[in-house]
């Protein structure tokens, strides 16, 4: 961490892995929220 002045949070390595780790997640859910009805309605609901 920087550890300077008030937004000294800005540098952490630890936190790289899992703020990539959330965002490879939240991009999975937005690609599957995507996809068109086709691929995720049941086959009794065609």
């Amino acid at each position: 961490m920087l550890g300077i002045g008030l937004h000294s949070y800005g540098f952490m390595d630890k936190a790289s892995l899992w703020l990539i780790v959330f965002c490879l997640s939240q991009a999975a859910v937005i690609g599957l929220g995507a996809l068109p009805a086709r691929f995720w309605s049941s086959p009794s609901a065609r």
